[in-house]
């Protein structure tokens, strides 16, 4: 799923984040970002649909007139 795809880097400057994919029982199958050294400190993960404000479930739809 990476081919193409721009990984960030972690805010803990420690290289470029992880995709992930949850196995949790409430998020199975949702992708995440994650730390590369898989520490614990704010913005060490992020789920893929929300990055940068994109929201896959709730499409947003603009008109352009």
């Amino acid at each position: 799923m990476t081919d193409g795809m721009f990984l960030p880097n972690c805010s803990c400057g420690k290289g470029e984040m992880t995709l992930q994919i949850a196995r949790t029982e409430t998020n199975y199958g949702r992708w995440f970002l994650c730390c590369p050294v898989r520490s614990n400190h704010r913005s060490s993960s992020v789920w893929v649909d929300e990055f940068g404000g994109i929201r896959h479930r709730e499409p947003r739809v603009e008109v352009i007139q």
